[in-house]
């Protein structure tokens, strides 16, 4: 056999296409996400529909289930009823059951709310127990009008607690205000001193005439009774002036005492409020041939 020649093409093998992974076809992939889709959607349907159940570990406090109890309506099944007493019971383990309740006789505790360690803890009156964690509690009573002594207890988880609140007297109201005017007091007060201020006037001028009557006397010395002489005369009508402004001096030292004494009792004693028949306090002077003073009357 002769050799190839350099110009004659060496013989070639034929190229075959590598070989294709396993796989799905298109229908396969669209059954596939279809089913994906179909779980995703049944997940999230069963979680909204039903959220405790898919999300719930842990199991619920005790006032959630009597509140749920309390919710049911009449026509409720008999076996949601049993379901949630169960659930009740044993949530009522892991609390202590507080009933709160007035003293024996008491009024009824029928407004305001109960505070569990200063804080709201339920509205009165009460629709079923408190379920407090164990532990030393402060309860009280904030009700309108009302006051009550706070309890300090300490509870167990698992037992029941009779609470009972004692109830305090009223507070007496404070008195009001004395919304009496003030002009009639000022009034008084200043008739006093005008009184007052006019009387030492009158005295000091009833003074001076007394003075003068004096020295009229020692000029004129006896005066005949029977027979009065000029100079005895001005000495009795100056007697008789000096005697009318001691006089108008002692009235005014009165008037003036009795305003004065009326303006303290107008502005110190208050105006009754809670008795309105009695008697208004009232100063009077009394002026006599042999005594003279001051007459007080009323209620104070």
């Amino acid at each position: 056999m002769g050799k190839p020649s350099a110009e004659s093409p060496m013989p070639q093998k034929p190229r075959h296409a590598p070989p294709r992974a396993p796989g799905l076809h298109a229908p396969g992939r669209f059954a596939a996400c279809l089913l994906a889709a179909s779980l995703l959607s049944a997940t999230l349907l069963w979680a909204t529909l039903s959220p405790e159940a898919a999300f719930a570990t842990e199991p619920r406090p005790a006032d959630v289930v009597a509140d749920a109890i309390l919710a049911l309506g009449p026509d409720a099944p008999a076996e949601e009823r049993a379901r949630l007493a169960a659930e009740l019971a044993e949530a009522k383990k892991r609390v202590a059951t507080v009933l709160v309740k007035p003293q024996d006789g008491a009024r009824a505790l029928d407004a305001g709310s109960v505070l569990v360690d200063g804080r709201h803890a339920a509205d009165l009156p009460l629709r079923r127990p408190l379920y407090l964690e164990p532990g030393e509690r402060t309860l009280s009573i904030d009700a309108p009008g009302r006051r009550f002594v706070p309890v300090v207890a300490t509870v167990e988880a698992g037992k029941n607690v009779s609470v009972r609140f004692r109830e305090l007297e009223p507070a007496a109201p404070a008195p009001p205000p004395d919304d009496k005017p003030l002009w009639p007091g000022l009034v008084l007060a200043g008739a006093g001193a005008v009184g007052v201020g006019l009387g030492v006037g009158l005295l000091v001028v009833s003074l001076g005439k007394g003075s003068d009557a004096e020295d009229l006397g020692q000029t004129i010395g006896t005066c005949d009774t029977t027979r009065l002489s000029a100079a005895c005369d001005d000495l009795a009508s100056v007697v008789s002036e000096r005697n009318a402004f001691q006089n108008g001096a002692v009235v005014s030292f009165i008037v003036g005492g009795v305003a004065g004494a009326a303006s303290l009792a107008y502005f110190l004693v208050p105006t009754p409020r809670e008795t309105p028949e009695a008697n208004a306090l009232r100063v009077e002077p009394l002026l006599g041939p042999t005594a003279w003073g001051l007459s007080i009357r009323g209620d104070l």
